[in-house]
């Protein structure tokens, strides 16, 4: 693997590329806690479910108190009720034709700009 410089820039975007891993770790274990306590009938399947929680935990923990990360989480309810409503935003897309889910985020972009300038 080539090291590469770590700028400003470059740290900003990692740290927040781990908040966003950090979320989606917590949306996982959301998702797990509401459907996930069913037997497949294959195995294999009840292994990568066991494990599907067993990492995003391993993901939520380790972000939180790695001190090479540094990301510094002062309440960690705000985390999960976070994770909790884009939780709800993703189940809403999901089934959507994707020329819905476009639309409603370029949408979404163009109000958010308008808003920033």
């Amino acid at each position: 693997m080539i090291k590469q410089t770590m700028t400003p820039e470059r740290m900003n975007r990692i740290k927040s590329s781990v908040q966003f891993m950090l979320i989606m770790a917590e949306m996982i274990q959301i998702e797990y806690q509401q459907d996930m306590d069913v037997r497949f009938k294959n195995p294999q399947v009840n292994q990568f479910a066991g494990r599907i929680i067993k990492d995003a935990q391993a993901i939520h923990f380790h972000l939180k108190n790695n001190d090479k990360v540094n990301i510094q989480i002062s309440d960690s309810e705000f985390v999960e009720e976070y994770g909790i409503e884009l939780h709800r935003v993703f189940k809403f897309f999901i089934g959507l034709p994707l020329s819905q889910v476009k639309e409603v985020m370029d949408n979404l972009e163009s109000v958010s700009t308008e808003v920033s300038v």
